[in-house]
């Protein structure tokens, strides 16, 4: 269950990492969620050796809804991302000669990578102004981040909350068990009638009795 739910943790943190980083950008004309979907998958193969992010079931319906691993909005991303490309073109025409400098800390400062940014961070111009010259690292949300947000919260509350949290992280992790276990009853009972259709035909192509024998070991090996 634990090495479960590391991988489950670790591959969630990417992708919420690397969406949260694609919807951030301005939306290109005509494109809609499922292209915003692919732009992350792409990101995501990328760094985990061109596999995709399977588990949208269990983030889903689980997951996202607690905060560590939620989703900002699109409109709000793209607004702040939209005044960020808007500062940013006016940082390069007034100093021409420190293009490289200004563009990579309007890039730091302005990019959002997580919801806390987005929410602690004012809008408009009267905020630009207020912001200008300001710099801030950003970092990629990744597991050890969250772990050491995890360790910081849980060393500044009381006894009681630490209880209540780590009674909140138990039924989360009892949740997708239960959610891991359903899947693979409904993966069974959907390859058990494939199984039950390939036995009542009397003549298989070579396709379908390599599957019917693939079943047969994998269901009824030890009958």
């Amino acid at each position: 269950m634990k090495s479960r739910w590391k991988r489950l943790n670790l591959n969630v943190n990417k992708w919420v990492g690397f969406y949260s980083k694609v919807i951030s950008q301005p939306p290109a004309s005509g494109t809609n969620i499922e292209d915003d979907i692919e732009a992350a998958q792409k990101l995501y193969r990328l760094e985990n050796n061109g596999n995709d992010f399977v588990d949208f079931n269990v983030y889903h319906n689980i997951m996202s809804k607690h905060p560590k691993w939620s989703l900002p909005k699109k409109g709000v991303i793209s607004e702040v991302s939209e005044s960020s490309s808007k500062r940013t073109r006016s940082n390069m025409d007034s100093s021409p000669h420190s293009i490289n400098i200004q563009t990579t800390s309007s890039v730091n400062v302005d990019t959002p990578t997580s919801v806390e940014d987005i929410n602690n961070r004012p809008k408009g111009r009267e905020a630009a102004k207020r912001r200008k010259g300001k710099t801030k690292t950003t970092t990629t949300t990744t597991e050890s981040t969250f772990n050491e947000e995890d360790k910081s919260l849980l060393n500044g509350i009381s006894t009681d909350n630490k209880a209540q949290i780590q009674l909140r992280q138990r039924r989360i992790e009892a949740d997708l068990q239960i959610a891991e276990m359903t899947r693979e009853n409904i993966k069974m009972k959907s390859d058990m009638k494939i199984l039950n259709t390939l036995l009542a035909k009397q003549h298989l192509i070579p396709d379908e009795e390599e599957m019917k024998k693939k079943l047969i070991q994998k269901y009824m090996s030890d009958l």
